[in-house]
């Protein structure tokens, strides 16, 4: 089949829908550090469950910069360093807690089975949170759109990975520590209950991760990991 028809059961799969809904952002106070200042935000969409947020910014400049759209597992400000990093680079950081992560955490195991039964993946819900935090970095004067680019950092990777695949404005990817393939190391390796946050009912039917990778190309996908 071509991409678009494979995406589109993509899509359906994961359970995301055709209309977000438009996005508000509420500011929370803004600190200012040495060289940049942090913004709380709370990213909200009507009937939806709110998305906690840090924006972090480097000191005044001239011209749209070039962001990142950070997405950990354990929550916003599990980044630390690699949030220093990319602002020495000059970038504008996102940073968000994608529903059950950081702020919004829950027992994910009981919340995972949950989404499997009413037809919407936790995978596909949380695509959603970070296709409405891309939507509100887009939106920014300050931000260059055609520079955006999103890191999924350990079970946040399969979620990072289908919103790249599903959404041409991410210029590039990079995974930390993430699993690679469900048949390899989910399948082949079974792992505690939280990995049933990354489960996609019936998916290998159609496709695996690496099929995501070729879906995004030729725009980058990178790989940083520790073993």
């Amino acid at each position: 089949h071509d991409k678009k028809t494979c995406l589109a059961e993509v899509r359906r799969l994961i359970g995301l829908r055709d209309e977000r809904g438009r996005a508000t952002v509420q500011s929370q106070g803004t600190v200012q550090r040495d060289g940049y200042s942090v913004e709380k935000l709370l990213i909200r969409r009507e009937g939806d469950v709110p998305t906690p947020a840090l924006l972090l910014a480097p000191g005044p400049g001239q011209g749209k910069r070039p962001a990142t759209l950070y997405v950990d597992d354990r929550g916003k400000r599990g980044a630390g360093p690699q949030l220093d990093q990319l602002l020495r680079q000059g970038r504008i950081v996102l940073s968000i807690d994608a529903r059950g992560w950081g702020e919004t955490a829950a027992e994910q195991y009981r919340v995972g089975i949950l989404a499997l039964h009413v037809g919407r993946p936790l995978l596909g819900q949380r695509v959603e949170d970070v296709l409405t935090a891309l939507d509100v970095l887009a939106g920014r004067g300050d931000v260059d759109a055609r520079r955006i680019h999103l890191v999924g950092v350990r079970t946040a990777g399969p979620v990072a990975l289908h919103a790249a695949a599903l959404d041409e404005r991410f210029a590039s990817l990079e995974l930390h520590d993430s699993i690679g393939s469900w048949v390899d190391d989910v399948v082949a390796k079974p792992r505690p209950g939280n990995v049933i946050g990354c489960m996609v009912p019936s998916a290998l039917l159609t496709y695996d991760l690496p099929d995501l990778v070729a879906a995004i190309s030729p725009r980058p996908v990178r790989r940083r990991d520790k073993r």
